[in-house]
């Protein structure tokens, strides 16, 4: 529990809360019942319809540069935060370019804030919904 104090001693009491570390961890022989699952995801395959459209309005709808280079260490994507900029892997699937493009835009997005995100994300859904899934947005 955190003491009475002036502001400086109480963010100082803080930060060697969190250095020392405050979560609690179980051993597995400290636990019972089934098994949890894998949350493996296997990576998504196939070809787009009218692919370089769908891309190009990404790119154009994204608030950052959006460019393909060889990411190691089996990660699809990713968002810099210092540069500003998104990367996606070359030689995925057209489906899983997609896929890891609007996820890293929502990364982008969500560092934005909330409401920020929202904005950014709606036109995005409703390009991709109806445009190239040919589903309604009605329930959105």
């Amino acid at each position: 529990m955190l003491t009475a104090g002036k502001p400086a001693e109480k963010l100082k009491e803080i930060t060697d809360r969190l250095e020392q570390g405050i979560a609690k961890f179980f051993d597995i022989s400290q636990t019972e019942g089934k098994e949890l699952p894998d949350i493996v995801v296997d990576e998504l395959t196939g070809d787009v319809d009218r692919y370089k459209d769908f891309f190009a309005a990404l790119e154009k709808t994204s608030p950052v540069p959006i460019a393909f280079e060889n990411i190691e260490g089996g990660s699809h994507g990713y968002y810099h935060l210092e540069d500003k900029r998104i990367a996606i892997n070359e030689g995925m699937s057209e489906l899983q370019t997609l896929k890891t493009a609007i996820h890293e835009i929502a990364h982008r997005s969500c560092c934005q804030g909330a409401r920020q995100a929202a904005a950014a994300l709606c036109p995005l859904r409703r390009a991709c919904l109806t445009g190239i899934l040919d589903m309604s947005t009605q329930f959105y």
